[in-house]
Protein backbone atom coordinates (compact mmCIF):
# COMPACT_ATOMS: atom_id res chain seq x y z
CA UNK A 1 0.00 0.00 0.00
CA UNK A 2 2.93 2.45 0.98
CA UNK A 3 4.91 1.38 -2.40
CA UNK A 4 1.27 2.58 -4.47
CA UNK A 5 1.13 5.88 -2.37
CA UNK A 6 4.94 6.61 -2.98
CA UNK A 7 4.70 5.50 -6.25
CA UNK A 8 1.84 7.42 -6.88
CA UNK A 9 3.32 11.19 -5.36
CA UNK A 10 6.01 10.18 -7.18
CA UNK A 11 3.52 10.28 -10.61
CA UNK A 12 2.00 13.24 -9.56
CA UNK A 13 5.41 15.28 -9.18
CA UNK A 14 6.70 14.39 -12.36
CA UNK A 15 3.81 15.50 -13.90
CA UNK A 16 4.10 19.10 -12.02
CA UNK A 17 7.48 19.11 -12.66
CA UNK A 18 6.73 18.15 -16.59
CA UNK A 19 4.03 21.03 -16.46
CA UNK A 20 6.18 23.59 -14.73
CA UNK A 21 9.27 22.59 -17.62
CA UNK A 22 6.63 23.21 -20.35
CA UNK A 23 5.25 26.33 -19.08
CA UNK A 24 9.28 27.11 -18.64
CA UNK A 25 9.78 26.50 -21.96
CA UNK A 26 6.59 27.77 -23.37
CA UNK A 27 8.02 31.17 -21.51
CA UNK A 28 11.35 31.12 -23.19
CA UNK A 29 9.94 30.49 -26.11
CA UNK A 30 7.38 34.16 -25.74
CA UNK A 31 10.71 35.94 -24.75
CA UNK A 32 12.04 35.34 -28.38
CA UNK A 33 12.25 38.56 -30.22
CA UNK A 34 11.75 38.42 -33.76
CA UNK A 35 13.15 41.13 -35.97
CA UNK A 36 13.45 41.78 -39.87
CA UNK A 37 16.62 42.04 -41.56
CA UNK A 38 17.18 43.35 -44.98
CA UNK A 39 20.57 41.53 -46.49
CA UNK A 40 22.30 42.48 -49.35
CA UNK A 41 23.64 39.40 -51.36
CA UNK A 42 22.87 37.01 -54.14
CA UNK A 43 20.11 34.39 -52.55
CA UNK A 44 22.23 31.16 -52.25
CA UNK A 45 20.61 26.85 -52.76
CA UNK A 46 21.68 26.71 -49.15
CA UNK A 47 20.90 29.67 -47.67
CA UNK A 48 18.02 28.47 -45.67
CA UNK A 49 19.21 25.97 -43.82
CA UNK A 50 22.42 28.19 -42.92
CA UNK A 51 19.97 30.84 -41.59
CA UNK A 52 18.35 28.21 -39.65
CA UNK A 53 21.79 27.59 -37.82
CA UNK A 54 22.10 31.22 -37.64
CA UNK A 55 18.92 31.56 -35.72
CA UNK A 56 19.20 28.68 -33.35
CA UNK A 57 22.86 30.29 -32.03
CA UNK A 58 20.81 33.48 -31.79
CA UNK A 59 18.29 32.36 -30.13
CA UNK A 60 20.31 30.74 -27.54
CA UNK A 61 22.49 33.95 -27.30
CA UNK A 62 20.36 36.83 -27.50
CA UNK A 63 16.65 35.26 -27.67
CA UNK A 64 16.70 36.65 -31.27
CA UNK A 65 15.11 34.99 -34.16
CA UNK A 66 15.82 36.46 -37.60
CA UNK A 67 13.30 36.75 -40.99
CA UNK A 68 16.03 37.26 -43.28
CA UNK A 69 14.84 38.82 -46.03
CA UNK A 70 17.70 38.82 -48.80
CA UNK A 71 17.94 40.91 -51.40
CA UNK A 72 20.22 41.25 -54.66
CA UNK A 73 18.90 43.98 -56.51
CA UNK A 74 19.01 46.11 -53.44
CA UNK A 75 18.88 49.36 -53.98
CA UNK A 76 15.78 49.08 -56.08
CA UNK A 77 13.97 46.96 -54.22
CA UNK A 78 14.61 48.62 -50.88
CA UNK A 79 13.72 51.99 -51.85
CA UNK A 80 10.29 50.66 -52.64
CA UNK A 81 9.50 49.01 -49.24
CA UNK A 82 10.86 52.32 -47.78
CA UNK A 83 8.34 54.32 -49.66
CA UNK A 84 5.77 51.90 -48.66
CA UNK A 85 6.64 52.13 -44.93
CA UNK A 86 6.85 47.80 -44.87
CA UNK A 87 8.16 46.66 -41.72
CA UNK A 88 11.51 45.93 -41.21
CA UNK A 89 14.16 45.82 -37.97
CA UNK A 90 17.55 45.71 -39.53
CA UNK A 91 19.08 46.64 -42.77
CA UNK A 92 22.32 46.93 -45.25
CA UNK A 93 23.02 50.42 -45.78
CA UNK A 94 26.24 52.39 -47.76
CA UNK A 95 27.04 55.10 -49.70
CA UNK A 96 25.69 53.78 -52.75
CA UNK A 97 22.03 53.03 -51.22
CA UNK A 98 20.87 56.39 -50.62
CA UNK A 99 21.89 56.32 -47.20
CA UNK A 100 21.65 60.09 -46.83
CA UNK A 101 18.74 60.44 -48.42
CA UNK A 102 17.15 57.59 -46.48
CA UNK A 103 18.04 59.22 -43.25
CA UNK A 104 16.46 62.88 -44.18
CA UNK A 105 13.63 61.08 -45.12
CA UNK A 106 13.42 59.48 -41.60
CA UNK A 107 13.90 55.76 -42.44
CA UNK A 108 16.34 55.16 -40.05
CA UNK A 109 17.13 56.04 -36.73
CA UNK A 110 20.42 57.39 -34.65
CA UNK A 111 21.90 55.06 -32.85
CA UNK A 112 24.46 57.02 -30.59
CA UNK A 113 22.60 55.64 -27.28
CA UNK A 114 22.02 52.24 -28.79
CA UNK A 115 25.66 51.90 -29.49
CA UNK A 116 26.90 52.99 -26.41
CA UNK A 117 24.88 50.13 -24.48
CA UNK A 118 23.38 47.36 -26.98
CA UNK A 119 26.29 47.84 -29.52
CA UNK A 120 29.29 48.26 -26.67
CA UNK A 121 31.34 45.78 -28.00
CA UNK A 122 31.77 46.73 -31.68
CA UNK A 123 31.09 50.38 -31.12
CA UNK A 124 34.77 50.27 -29.19
CA UNK A 125 36.48 48.08 -31.63
CA UNK A 126 35.10 50.52 -34.32
CA UNK A 127 37.88 52.99 -35.08
CA UNK A 128 36.88 56.82 -35.09
CA UNK A 129 36.91 57.70 -38.76
CA UNK A 130 34.45 54.80 -40.00
CA UNK A 131 31.41 56.67 -37.63
CA UNK A 132 32.65 59.77 -39.19
CA UNK A 133 31.61 58.55 -42.36
CA UNK A 134 27.83 57.52 -40.73
CA UNK A 135 26.77 60.56 -39.25
CA UNK A 136 24.39 63.21 -40.32
CA UNK A 137 23.90 66.25 -38.70
CA UNK A 138 26.27 64.85 -35.91
CA UNK A 139 24.27 61.88 -35.36
CA UNK A 140 25.45 58.13 -35.76
CA UNK A 141 22.91 56.84 -38.49
CA UNK A 142 24.41 53.37 -39.38
CA UNK A 143 27.42 50.92 -38.00
CA UNK A 144 30.08 50.98 -40.77
CA UNK A 145 31.32 47.46 -41.17
CA UNK A 146 34.89 46.92 -40.35
CA UNK A 147 36.76 45.62 -43.29
CA UNK A 148 38.99 46.66 -46.39
CA UNK A 149 38.25 50.50 -46.35
CA UNK A 150 41.43 52.07 -47.53
CA UNK A 151 42.15 52.31 -51.78
CA UNK A 152 44.69 52.53 -53.85
CA UNK A 153 44.54 52.98 -57.49
CA UNK A 154 47.43 51.19 -59.40
CA UNK A 155 47.65 49.86 -62.76
CA UNK A 156 48.90 45.49 -62.72
CA UNK A 157 50.14 44.50 -65.83
CA UNK A 158 51.33 40.95 -67.14
CA UNK A 159 54.49 39.80 -65.29
CA UNK A 160 55.58 37.24 -67.70
CA UNK A 161 55.79 40.41 -70.51
CA UNK A 162 57.36 42.90 -67.61
CA UNK A 163 60.16 40.73 -67.44
CA UNK A 164 59.98 39.35 -70.87
CA UNK A 165 61.22 42.85 -71.95
CA UNK A 166 62.85 43.63 -69.32
CA UNK A 167 60.50 46.54 -68.32
CA UNK A 168 60.92 48.88 -65.49
CA UNK A 169 57.84 49.70 -64.16
CA UNK A 170 58.75 50.16 -60.41
CA UNK A 171 60.04 54.12 -60.55
CA UNK A 172 56.53 54.87 -62.00
CA UNK A 173 54.97 58.11 -61.30
CA UNK A 174 52.59 59.70 -63.52
CA UNK A 175 50.52 58.18 -66.63
CA UNK A 176 52.85 59.81 -69.06
CA UNK A 177 55.40 57.23 -68.11
CA UNK A 178 53.56 54.73 -69.04
CA UNK A 179 53.28 55.35 -73.12
CA UNK A 180 56.67 53.82 -73.80
CA UNK A 181 56.25 50.95 -71.72
CA UNK A 182 52.96 50.20 -73.58
CA UNK A 183 54.77 51.30 -76.89
CA UNK A 184 57.07 48.26 -76.07
CA UNK A 185 53.84 45.95 -75.98
CA UNK A 186 52.20 47.58 -79.18
CA UNK A 187 55.42 46.92 -80.89
CA UNK A 188 56.39 43.05 -79.99
CA UNK A 189 52.87 41.92 -78.90
CA UNK A 190 50.49 41.60 -82.17
CA UNK A 191 47.30 40.75 -81.33
CA UNK A 192 46.96 42.53 -78.15
CA UNK A 193 45.24 44.96 -76.09
CA UNK A 194 47.56 46.92 -74.54
CA UNK A 195 45.58 48.36 -71.97
CA UNK A 196 42.21 47.42 -70.88
CA UNK A 197 40.39 50.82 -71.04
CA UNK A 198 36.22 51.55 -71.07
CA UNK A 199 34.09 54.71 -70.95
CA UNK A 200 32.69 53.40 -67.51
CA UNK A 201 35.78 52.26 -66.19
CA UNK A 202 37.88 55.06 -66.34
CA UNK A 203 41.38 56.06 -65.19
CA UNK A 204 40.55 59.79 -64.46
CA UNK A 205 41.03 58.86 -60.81
CA UNK A 206 44.48 58.86 -60.89
CA UNK A 207 44.21 62.66 -61.20
CA UNK A 208 44.11 64.84 -58.08
CA UNK A 209 40.01 64.84 -57.07
CA UNK A 210 37.95 63.49 -54.93
CA UNK A 211 34.32 63.16 -56.56
CA UNK A 212 31.99 64.44 -54.80
CA UNK A 213 28.93 61.15 -54.12
CA UNK A 214 25.52 61.97 -55.99
CA UNK A 215 26.94 63.95 -58.94
CA UNK A 216 29.15 63.52 -61.99
CA UNK A 217 30.52 67.16 -61.72
CA UNK A 218 32.08 68.37 -58.58
CA UNK A 219 35.12 67.60 -57.31
CA UNK A 220 37.33 68.77 -54.18
CA UNK A 221 41.11 69.40 -54.95
CA UNK A 222 43.01 66.48 -52.78
CA UNK A 223 45.60 69.87 -51.35
CA UNK A 224 43.55 70.49 -48.10
CA UNK A 225 42.16 73.65 -50.03
CA UNK A 226 38.43 72.70 -49.44
CA UNK A 227 38.23 74.26 -52.81
CA UNK A 228 35.09 72.29 -55.24
CA UNK A 229 35.86 72.31 -58.58
CA UNK A 230 34.49 71.01 -62.00
CA UNK A 231 37.68 68.37 -62.22
CA UNK A 232 36.69 68.50 -66.32
CA UNK A 233 37.68 71.70 -66.91
CA UNK A 234 40.85 71.75 -65.27
CA UNK A 235 44.30 71.84 -66.66
CA UNK A 236 45.03 68.15 -65.07
CA UNK A 237 41.91 67.00 -67.14
CA UNK A 238 43.08 68.69 -69.84
CA UNK A 239 45.97 67.19 -70.30
CA UNK A 240 44.81 63.82 -69.28
CA UNK A 241 42.27 63.80 -72.40
CA UNK A 242 45.16 64.58 -74.54
CA UNK A 243 46.98 61.58 -72.98
CA UNK A 244 44.03 59.13 -73.52
CA UNK A 245 43.72 60.46 -77.06
CA UNK A 246 47.43 59.86 -77.75
CA UNK A 247 46.94 56.06 -76.82
CA UNK A 248 43.77 55.69 -78.64
CA UNK A 249 45.51 56.98 -81.80
CA UNK A 250 48.50 54.59 -80.68
CA UNK A 251 46.02 51.90 -80.65
CA UNK A 252 46.55 50.38 -76.85
CA UNK A 253 43.00 49.71 -76.27
CA UNK A 254 40.12 48.34 -77.98
CA UNK A 255 38.84 50.24 -81.22
CA UNK A 256 35.00 50.29 -79.84
CA UNK A 257 36.40 51.32 -75.65
CA UNK A 258 34.09 54.26 -75.70
CA UNK A 259 30.97 51.88 -75.76
CA UNK A 260 32.14 49.04 -74.36
CA UNK A 261 30.80 47.73 -70.80
CA UNK A 262 33.00 44.69 -70.33
CA UNK A 263 36.90 43.47 -70.85
CA UNK A 264 35.54 40.26 -70.08
CA UNK A 265 35.96 38.79 -74.01
CA UNK A 266 39.44 39.97 -73.67
CA UNK A 267 40.66 38.55 -70.11
CA UNK A 268 39.05 35.39 -71.46
CA UNK A 269 41.26 35.47 -74.53
CA UNK A 270 44.89 36.37 -71.97
CA UNK A 271 45.80 38.89 -74.94
CA UNK A 272 46.16 41.82 -72.58
CA UNK A 273 48.96 43.25 -70.87
CA UNK A 274 47.44 46.39 -67.93
CA UNK A 275 44.38 47.14 -65.69
CA UNK A 276 43.24 49.56 -63.67
CA UNK A 277 42.41 48.07 -60.41
CA UNK A 278 41.96 48.84 -56.64
CA UNK A 279 45.42 47.38 -54.95
CA UNK A 280 44.86 45.69 -51.26
CA UNK A 281 47.48 44.20 -49.73
CA UNK A 282 48.92 40.85 -50.20
CA UNK A 283 47.64 41.11 -54.11
CA UNK A 284 51.53 40.98 -55.10
CA UNK A 285 52.62 38.82 -52.01
CA UNK A 286 50.54 35.18 -53.34
CA UNK A 287 53.46 32.93 -54.54
CA UNK A 288 51.67 32.20 -57.96
CA UNK A 289 50.91 35.63 -58.87
CA UNK A 290 50.96 36.41 -62.54
CA UNK A 291 51.30 40.73 -62.37
CA UNK A 292 53.40 43.27 -61.34
CA UNK A 293 51.46 46.48 -59.57
CA UNK A 294 52.33 50.26 -60.41
CA UNK A 295 51.72 52.06 -57.30
CA UNK A 296 53.69 55.57 -58.01
CA UNK A 297 50.38 56.61 -59.28
CA UNK A 298 47.98 57.30 -56.08
CA UNK A 299 48.75 56.92 -52.61
CA UNK A 300 46.38 55.31 -50.41
CA UNK A 301 43.68 56.86 -49.13
CA UNK A 302 40.48 57.14 -47.26
CA UNK A 303 37.32 58.85 -48.52
CA UNK A 304 33.52 59.02 -46.99
CA UNK A 305 32.48 56.77 -49.87
CA UNK A 306 34.50 53.96 -49.18
CA UNK A 307 33.83 53.91 -45.19
CA UNK A 308 30.58 53.66 -45.77
CA UNK A 309 30.96 50.63 -48.18
CA UNK A 310 28.53 48.08 -46.10
CA UNK A 311 26.91 49.02 -43.00
CA UNK A 312 23.75 47.93 -40.71
CA UNK A 313 21.25 50.27 -39.64
CA UNK A 314 18.03 50.04 -38.31
CA UNK A 315 14.56 51.01 -39.33
CA UNK A 316 12.74 54.45 -37.61
CA UNK A 317 9.85 52.33 -36.65
CA UNK A 318 11.31 49.20 -35.04
CA UNK A 319 9.18 47.58 -32.13
CA UNK A 320 12.74 46.15 -30.75
CA UNK A 321 15.81 48.59 -31.28
CA UNK A 322 17.50 47.42 -28.60
CA UNK A 323 17.23 43.95 -29.23
CA UNK A 324 17.96 45.28 -33.14
CA UNK A 325 21.30 46.64 -31.99
CA UNK A 326 22.25 43.46 -29.76
CA UNK A 327 21.73 41.73 -33.32
CA UNK A 328 23.76 44.17 -35.07
CA UNK A 329 26.51 43.66 -32.72
CA UNK A 330 26.48 39.95 -32.37
CA UNK A 331 27.03 39.82 -36.49
CA UNK A 332 29.99 42.18 -36.23
CA UNK A 333 31.82 40.31 -33.16
CA UNK A 334 30.68 37.17 -32.80
CA UNK A 335 33.86 34.86 -34.53
CA UNK A 336 31.54 31.83 -34.63
CA UNK A 337 28.59 33.82 -35.87
CA UNK A 338 30.28 35.54 -38.46
CA UNK A 339 31.77 31.96 -40.17
CA UNK A 340 28.83 30.63 -40.31
CA UNK A 341 26.96 33.22 -42.09
CA UNK A 342 29.68 34.24 -44.22
CA UNK A 343 31.34 30.88 -45.36
CA UNK A 344 28.42 28.58 -44.36
CA UNK A 345 28.24 25.05 -42.19
CA UNK A 346 31.24 24.04 -41.58
CA UNK A 347 31.67 20.16 -42.81
CA UNK A 348 29.34 20.78 -45.44
CA UNK A 349 30.10 24.55 -47.06
CA UNK A 350 33.71 24.51 -45.83
CA UNK A 351 36.49 22.31 -43.87
CA UNK A 352 38.43 23.85 -40.99
CA UNK A 353 42.06 24.20 -41.04
CA UNK A 354 43.65 24.97 -37.49
CA UNK A 355 41.76 27.98 -36.16
CA UNK A 356 42.22 30.59 -38.99
CA UNK A 357 42.07 28.99 -42.19
CA UNK A 358 39.77 26.87 -44.03
CA UNK A 359 39.45 25.15 -47.39
CA UNK A 360 36.79 23.58 -49.44
CA UNK A 361 35.36 20.12 -49.11
CA UNK A 362 37.56 16.78 -50.73
CA UNK A 363 35.84 16.73 -54.29
CA UNK A 364 35.08 19.99 -54.22
CA UNK A 365 36.54 23.04 -57.04
CA UNK A 366 34.44 26.21 -56.55
CA UNK A 367 33.13 27.35 -53.41
CA UNK A 368 29.80 27.86 -55.30
CA UNK A 369 29.63 24.03 -55.93
CA UNK A 370 28.93 24.04 -52.05
CA UNK A 371 25.51 25.72 -52.55
CA UNK A 372 26.60 28.55 -50.12
CA UNK A 373 28.45 31.19 -51.85
CA UNK A 374 27.32 34.31 -50.79
CA UNK A 375 29.56 37.93 -50.96
CA UNK A 376 31.29 38.33 -47.57
CA UNK A 377 31.51 41.79 -47.33
CA UNK A 378 27.72 43.20 -46.66
CA UNK A 379 27.88 40.75 -43.88
CA UNK A 380 29.44 42.38 -40.85
CA UNK A 381 32.88 42.70 -39.87
CA UNK A 382 35.40 41.04 -42.44
CA UNK A 383 38.44 40.69 -39.88
CA UNK A 384 36.70 38.32 -38.28
CA UNK A 385 36.65 35.81 -41.48
CA UNK A 386 38.25 32.87 -41.76
CA UNK A 387 40.99 32.88 -44.43
CA UNK A 388 41.09 30.39 -47.19
CA UNK A 389 43.65 27.97 -47.20
CA UNK A 390 46.39 29.80 -49.77
CA UNK A 391 46.42 32.86 -48.22
CA UNK A 392 48.15 34.29 -45.28
CA UNK A 393 47.49 34.03 -41.45
CA UNK A 394 48.31 37.93 -41.26
CA UNK A 395 45.82 39.04 -44.34
CA UNK A 396 43.46 40.79 -41.83
CA UNK A 397 46.28 42.62 -40.08
CA UNK A 398 47.47 43.72 -43.29
CA UNK A 399 44.51 45.15 -44.24
CA UNK A 400 44.30 47.08 -40.91
CA UNK A 401 47.33 48.35 -41.15
CA UNK A 402 46.75 49.40 -44.84
CA UNK A 403 43.21 51.15 -43.38
CA UNK A 404 45.08 52.40 -40.15
CA UNK A 405 48.02 54.22 -42.62
CA UNK A 406 46.12 55.67 -45.42
CA UNK A 407 45.92 59.50 -46.05
CA UNK A 408 42.68 60.28 -44.72
CA UNK A 409 40.71 62.80 -46.80
CA UNK A 410 39.73 66.20 -44.97
CA UNK A 411 36.17 66.04 -46.50
CA UNK A 412 35.25 62.26 -44.46
CA UNK A 413 32.12 63.03 -43.10
CA UNK A 414 30.67 65.28 -45.77
CA UNK A 415 27.85 64.21 -47.07
CA UNK A 416 26.08 65.98 -50.14
CA UNK A 417 22.55 66.71 -50.08
CA UNK A 418 21.04 66.69 -53.65
CA UNK A 419 17.43 67.06 -52.53
CA UNK A 420 17.12 70.42 -54.10
CA UNK A 421 19.06 69.76 -57.08
CA UNK A 422 17.18 67.04 -58.50
CA UNK A 423 16.60 68.22 -62.35
CA UNK A 424 20.23 69.70 -62.37
CA UNK A 425 21.97 66.62 -61.47
CA UNK A 426 19.71 64.41 -64.05
CA UNK A 427 20.47 67.05 -66.89
CA UNK A 428 24.01 66.80 -65.88
CA UNK A 429 24.08 62.93 -65.58
CA UNK A 430 22.62 63.12 -69.66
CA UNK A 431 25.00 65.69 -70.61
CA UNK A 432 28.34 63.19 -69.27
CA UNK A 433 27.11 60.19 -70.59
CA UNK A 434 26.46 61.70 -74.04
CA UNK A 435 30.17 63.18 -74.14
CA UNK A 436 32.33 61.96 -71.19
CA UNK A 437 32.75 58.04 -71.85
CA UNK A 438 34.49 59.32 -75.46
CA UNK A 439 36.54 61.97 -74.01
CA UNK A 440 38.02 59.52 -71.31
CA UNK A 441 39.39 56.68 -73.74
CA UNK A 442 40.68 58.95 -76.28
CA UNK A 443 38.15 57.98 -78.68
CA UNK A 444 37.32 62.19 -80.12
CA UNK A 445 39.62 64.89 -80.58
CA UNK A 446 39.73 66.80 -77.01
CA UNK A 447 40.21 70.38 -78.67
CA UNK A 448 36.79 70.00 -80.43
CA UNK A 449 34.95 68.06 -78.00
CA UNK A 450 36.27 69.27 -74.60
CA UNK A 451 34.53 72.51 -75.44
CA UNK A 452 30.80 71.12 -75.75
CA UNK A 453 31.19 68.84 -73.31
CA UNK A 454 31.85 71.81 -70.67
CA UNK A 455 29.51 74.13 -72.28
CA UNK A 456 26.81 71.57 -72.30
CA UNK A 457 27.25 70.34 -68.54
CA UNK A 458 26.71 74.71 -67.84
CA UNK A 459 23.62 74.51 -69.66
CA UNK A 460 22.73 71.38 -67.45
CA UNK A 461 23.19 73.28 -64.04
CA UNK A 462 26.97 72.47 -63.38
CA UNK A 463 28.08 75.84 -61.86
CA UNK A 464 24.73 76.26 -59.77
CA UNK A 465 25.66 72.06 -58.45
CA UNK A 466 29.25 72.82 -57.60
CA UNK A 467 28.26 76.08 -55.72
CA UNK A 468 25.73 74.30 -53.85
CA UNK A 469 28.60 71.69 -53.24
CA UNK A 470 30.88 74.61 -51.51
CA UNK A 471 28.13 75.97 -49.68
CA UNK A 472 27.25 73.01 -48.32
CA UNK A 473 31.05 71.97 -47.50
CA UNK A 474 32.20 74.97 -45.80
CA UNK A 475 28.82 74.92 -43.69
CA UNK A 476 29.79 71.78 -42.57
CA UNK A 477 32.91 72.12 -41.84
CA UNK A 478 32.39 75.08 -39.82
CA UNK A 479 30.35 72.83 -37.83
CA UNK A 480 32.63 70.43 -37.58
Amino acid sequence: MKKTIKRGVAILLAAIMAIGASGCQKAKEDEIVELTYLAYNNPQPDEEKVIAKVNEYLEEKIGVRVKWNTIAEYNTKTQMLFATGEEFDVCFTAHWTNFADNVDNGVFMPLDDLLKKEGKEIYEMTPEYLFDAAKIDGEIYALPVIKDVAEQWSVRCKKELVDKYGLDVSEITSLEELTPVFQTIKDNEPGFTVALMRGNSDWFKFLPFESVTGTKVGAFRLDDSGKVVNQYETEEAKEFFELMRDWYKKGFMRSDAANATSDSDIIASDKWFAQYVGYLPLADAVPQTTYEYIFGLNEPHLRTGNLMGAGFAISANSKHPEKAMEFINIMNTDKYLRNLVGLGIEGEHWVAVGDDQWKLPDGVEKKDETGYSPMDYPQGNRFLLRVKESETLDKWDKYEEFNNTAVKYPTIGFIFDTSSLTAEIAAINEVYNEFAPSLLVGAVEPDEYLPKFLEELKVAGSEKVIAEIQRQYDEWKKEK
